[in-house]
């Protein structure tokens, strides 16, 4: 299977809220700029995959920068291919090439997935709660739990 890695732009954001739904939109994952980049997957010219992130700051009193990873999806019946290594390792490459001190991710527990490559790919894991301006939870019930992940990139 031979899978193409692209740099996303702009033109590419309907196709990936066509391909993976309104989350892109909802959460704003996709973003564009030099503080931003986004990878797509295809195979035979289809959309099959993408990550997204950009830089985000540290709270005091480090004032280093971290790279983010927004998002990553991969459509199912492409998982297990490495598409998701590949897209960890393009983010880690471009936080290293624009001097981040680390880069870190977060994910629900039901992510399976991705708390399986996260520990692969040597990410040092915390369990974390999580709440955000998108998300505000109104009881306990309701918090999301999952790992915050994060690695240093010196």
């Amino acid at each position: 299977m031979k899978i193409v890695y692209k740099w996303l732009t702009k033109d590419d954001y309907k196709n990936v809220v066509k391909t993976f739904g309104e989350v892109v939109e909802k959460y704003n994952v996709l973003k564009f700029g030099k503080n931003y980049y986004a990878y797509g997957a295809f195979y035979n010219d289809e959309l099959i995959g993408f990550v997204s992130g950009g830089f985000r700051s540290l709270i005091a009193p480090l004032t280093d920068k971290e790279a983010y990873i927004f998002d990553i999806e991969v459509k199912k019946e492409y998982r297990r291919n490495g598409i998701g290594s590949k897209f960890v390792k393009l983010a880690e490459k471009w936080a290293k090439d624009n001097n981040a001190f680390q880069i870190g991710a977060w994910s629900d527990n039901e992510s399976k997935e991705m708390i399986l490559l996260a520990k692969k790919l040597k990410y040092s894991m915390c369990p974390a709660i999580m709440y955000d301006k998108h998300y505000l939870p109104k009881s306990l019930d309701e918090l999301i739990v999952g790992y915050y992940y994060a690695k240093r990139l010196d």
